[in-house]
């Protein structure tokens, strides 16, 4: 009720109550128009529910006093009020479509689960999985190695052991040159790059424009480097490969070139691989394999493999940086290299790869007299006159089939 004492509603003749009135009509037809809805929707659901069933479908008919107004009964024309009629007209639906169960009385169960006291069954093994099968690599196969006394270098390492695989830090210096050249190992993949890009014989402008990109390539952009790298070029193609002089690589044709051979070859061998390297003066006494056996596959590339005058040379470049000047690239600093990041055991590997391919595919291939050597060409030396820069080696034939025997468990220890 609303008070008259409300302005709103104030009646200066007579006092009393306002009643809202109610549309009792309407409202009973809005109730109506929800219940047919409800049931329209009803029908829908179970239409859908029913059709969708791929093999049976379970439906609960209620047996109460208003079952002819659910619409299960209106679906399949039910007319009976009471649960024996209801019965009664289920049962008298097609038998080949329809099975009636009564569910009449107590017949609820609970679900207890039951109790499994019965012996649980281990799986079976894990397949036994061969580990030490790999591919192996030169590097790989140094990381297998452990040296078991301290270095007796200290903890710093000496000038010139910088590897660029592992240091990535340039010189600060004002003038570019090529012993300042950046390092890192981004800068050594592009350097080798670089240099199996570029025909032995181009012109400067040819190196110029291939020094551009391999500089874009380092995110390098001054000028200067761009002709300290032209210049670095002529250089070391210019340089004697052999204290004899017997060729450069400007001798070099594109024909006479294999640029980057990757080999793969089967590996099964075992301590006495390393005892070899040991007596070749390879390994220290200090340093064994991890393992008792190597197995699987070895595999490399090698940078260069030069055909000169019917001999096979191999050639690897180097982009370490050894010192500030050119005598950091000379003699003994060249072999101290060398012995400290394992390349002799690296070039052993690839010596034996490429004698197994020169095998292959040079008639009447010897060792002897087609395999010239190997040329481990550190690049930041090589001055275009002297041999500096330049290591070489010539395995000898015995230790190359040796060890070819030994990487395949078919060789023995020379006594």
């Amino acid at each position: 009720p609303f008070s008259t004492q409300n302005p709103m509603f104030h009646q200066p003749d007579h006092t009393g109550n306002f009643v809202p009135t109610i549309d009792f009509c309407n409202a009973q037809a809005s109730k109506d128009r929800y219940q047919l809805e409800e049931f329209n929707e009803s029908m829908r659901l179970m239409y859908v529910a029913m059709t969708r069933a791929k093999y049976c479908c379970y439906v609960g008919v209620p047996l109460g006093r208003d079952i002819s107004k659910t619409p299960i009964a209106k679906l399949l024309g039910f007319t009976a009020k009471d649960a024996e009629s209801v019965i009664a007209e289920l049962e008298s639906l097609p038998a080949a479509l329809f099975t009636v169960q009564p569910l009449l009385g107590d017949t609820v169960t609970t679900y207890r689960p039951v109790s499994i006291e019965s012996e649980l069954i281990a799986p079976p093994p894990l397949p036994v999985i061969h580990s030490q099968w790999r591919m192996h690599s030169y590097t790989g196969l140094t990381r297998l190695l452990k040296q078991d006394e301290p270095d007796r270098d200290g903890i710093q390492p000496r000038p010139g052991y910088g590897d660029d695989d592992n240091d990535s830090s340039s010189p600060s210096t004002t003038t570019p040159s090529r012993y300042n050249f950046p390092r890192g190992s981004r800068v050594g993949i592009v350097l080798h790059d670089f240099m199996e890009q570029l025909d032995f014989a181009a012109d400067e402008s040819q190196i110029a424009t291939q020094a551009h990109r391999s500089l874009a390539k380092m995110g390098i952009a001054e000028l200067e480097w761009q002709q300290v790298l032209v210049e670095w070029f002529a250089d070391i193609v210019r340089t004697p490969l052999s204290a004899a002089g017997a060729f450069s690589l400007r001798d070099v044709s594109s024909t006479q070139r294999l640029d980057e051979m990757e080999f793969h070859f089967p590996i099964d061998a075992n301590r006495k691989l390393v005892e070899q390297l040991k007596a070749a003066g390879v390994l220290s006494e200090h340093m064994n394999l991890q393992f008792d056996t190597l197995q699987g596959m070895m595999t490399g590339y090698i940078d260069l493999i030069v055909a000169y005058k019917d001999q096979y040379y191999l050639v690897d470049y180097k982009s370490n940086d050894l010192g500030p000047s050119q005598k950091a690239y000379t003699g003994q600093a060249l072999t101290d290299a060398v012995k400290h990041h394992h390349y002799d055991l690296q070039y052993l590997i690839y010596c034996v790869a490429l004698n197994r391919y020169l095998k292959h595919r040079v008639p009447d291939y010897d060792y002897e007299q087609h395999f010239g050597g190997v040329f481990y060409l550190f690049l930041r030396g090589m001055d275009g006159n002297t041999g500096s820069g330049i290591y070489a080696d010539r395995p000898d034939a015995a230790l190359i089939n040796q060890l070819d025997q030994l990487f395949t468990g078919s060789g023995e220890v020379n006594a």
